[in-house]
């Protein structure tokens, strides 16, 4: 997956990402993404996790406080799939405010083989399962690489705002 690097990062930071936490088990992967060149607007979190179990054990170890805290949503993805808005004029908070009442949506997205974004798309094919997209506060685990454990007992802010008028 590492020729996807540059087209990923260039993706997502044309859709308004401001930041990404990669995860890697090994110090080569690490100086790989530490030595990236990241799209202006765009920051790294590198969390290196335990290379002795598998990486889905692994990235059940990831800090999710760290990822809570620095945004409102968590979206979970490899390098090799994009998300790509169905409708570009319904944002993430957009889709969540019309329901307040959701906490993880499982979107639509695309595993598209092609190494730079300025590239005609020609090749891909739609990903077996929604790619998770979560209230950050709401994150209890990773359950899997498809989906996160959610807090069902959170009351969403929205929610909590709604209430108290």
């Amino acid at each position: 997956e590492a020729p996807y690097w540059p087209s990923f990062l260039n993706h997502y930071a044309s859709l308004g990402v401001a930041c990404i936490h990669v995860c890697v088990q090994n110090d080569a992967d690490a100086k790989a993404v530490e030595a990236a060149a990241m799209p202006s607007g765009l920051r790294c979190e590198l969390h290196q996790l335990p290379p002795a179990v598998s990486p889905d054990q692994a990235l059940k170890q990831l800090p999710l406080l760290a990822l809570a805290n620095g945004a409102h949503y968590t979206l979970l993805v490899d390098r090799d799939e994009y998300l790509t808005p169905l409708r570009s004029d319904v944002g993430v908070a957009q889709l969540f405010a019309l329901f307040p009442e959701v906490q993880q949506f499982f979107l639509p997205w695309l595993m598209a083989p092609f190494l730079d974004g300025g590239q005609t798309l020609q090749r891909g094919y739609w990903g077996h399962i929604g790619k998770p997209l979560v209230r950050s506060d709401c994150m209890a685990a990773i359950a899997f690489d498809h989906g996160f454990l959610v807090d069902e007992t959170h009351t969403n802010l929205t929610l909590k705002h709604q209430e108290t008028k």
